[in-house]
């Protein structure tokens, strides 16, 4: 009993203790109060790819879809109708000034042109006994043995028949014209196509067409310019930026179907007088020579015409530019790694790279990759991209020979 007694806890003592509990669980939860609560992490500055505009010569141009024509090209036809006798070239084939291609038959034009010599040698004769009549009467009329009325007729008839004589020489000059005729020549050296009528078929003068024929050692390149870029050359001109095509040599650049670039060149002989007003276009033409025949008229072309000279620019890429209410902007970074808003006045486009003429110099960091991310002010973390080397525009090798500009015609 004794034992137990010892071990017994008072009432006195319990209150104490429970008071100490309370006054602990009232302390901490007063620290926990006070103690100021905790968020997230900041994030870090968002990263973005920067570069440094490039420096680069370039020259600014205009492209249009042009084609080729030949310098020299008609329809051939007969000066002489009749039936067709003979074909006399192979179709497709190179033929030189001259040559022969069609015959006509020559029966009838032959006799025409027989009987218009026949006419002339009677008229020589005719003159030749005047001329003897007209010496007699001469020779009769101081001695009053022939009137002046009889020498006045044999006068007359020897002035009737030197003109009868100039009437059949222009008879047989003109038979002689048809029965040349009757043989159909190129006019001028070049390529002739296919037959279009066979022998045996009537040919009809001036109106029955028989081939084609063009020459290829020269090539026009005709290509049509729009009239707000016209205007835009026109006021370059007024201003002494650009020379005119029609007082100095001016050499546009063109490529075929299946070459990359530019790589031929001409030079503009040609400019229209006004523009088309179904088209709203400015007719040119270039020309050049083509001594292996390798172009050929009709052939669609792409046509680069340079404006103005060559200068110095910065380039950035495409990506870099962004757009504010139609005004282009770029984003740079500064020392402090803050964005800045820069607006800038954009030039050409050229393989991927685009002309800033003003808002930016050399030395600045561009942001190229993540402009929809940051805003002007941000704190950004920049990471250097280095630019490609700028391209060098050399033309690739061909097999077939590099066509030669001629001399400005205009």
């Amino acid at each position: 009993m004794e034992h137990a007694n010892h071990f017994r806890i008072g009432p006195a003592r319990s209150r104490e203790a429970a008071g100490a509990i309370v006054a602990l669980f009232v302390l901490l939860s007063i620290s926990a109060c006070n103690r100021a609560p905790q968020g997230p992490p900041a994030p870090p500055p968002p990263a973005v790819i920067v570069d440094k505009p490039v420096l680069q010569h370039i020259q600014d141009y205009e492209e249009f879809p042009g084609h080729t024509e030949s310098v020299n090209k008609i329809m051939v036809q007969a000066m002489v109708t009749g039936y067709l006798d003979k074909i006399l070239f192979t179709e497709g084939d190179d033929v030189t000034a001259g040559a022969p291609l069609f015959e006509i038959d020559r029966r009838l034009y032959q006799d025409q042109f027989d009987l218009a010599q026949a006419n002339l040698l009677q008229s020589q004769a005719r003159v030749a006994r005047l001329k003897a009549d007209y010496r007699r009467a001469q020779s009769l009329l101081p001695t009053h043995a022939i009137s002046q009325e009889d020498f006045d007729k044999v006068a007359d008839d020897r002035a009737e028949a030197d003109a009868a004589v100039k009437v059949a020489e222009a008879s047989v000059s003109t038979a002689q014209h048809n029965l040349d005729y009757t043989t159909v020549r190129a006019k001028f050296a070049g390529r002739v196509s296919h037959q279009m009528i066979d022998p045996g078929n009537m040919v009809k003068a001036n109106e029955t067409s028989l081939t084609s024929l063009v020459s290829l050692d020269k090539i026009y390149i005709w290509f049509d310019v729009d009239e707000r870029t016209t205007i835009g050359v026109r006021r370059l001109i007024d201003q002494g930026k650009v020379r005119s095509a029609r007082k100095s040599s001016v050499t546009i650049h063109f490529g075929l179907a299946d070459e990359e670039g530019f790589p031929h060149d001409a030079v503009i002989d040609f400019i229209d007088n006004q523009v088309d007003t179904a088209t709203g276009t400015l007719r040119l033409r270039g020309v050049l020579n083509n001594p292996k025949q390798f172009l050929l008229p009709g052939m669609f072309l792409r046509v680069r015409v340079p404006i103005g000279e060559a200068y110095d620019t910065l380039l950035v890429p495409e990506k870099a530019l962004g757009s504010d209410q139609g005004q282009k902007f770029v984003y740079l970074v500064d020392d402090q790694k803050k964005v800045v808003y820069q607006r800038v006045v954009c030039g050409p486009l050229r393989d991927g790279m685009r002309a800033i003429h003003d808002g930016i110099k050399p030395g600045d960091r561009v942001v190229v990759s993540g402009l929809q991310r940051i805003k002007s002010g941000d704190l950004v973390e920049p990471k250097e991209e280095a630019s490609p080397p700028p391209k060098v525009a050399v033309p690739e090798p061909h097999s077939e020979p590099k066509v030669t500009p001629v001399a400005n015609r205009s």
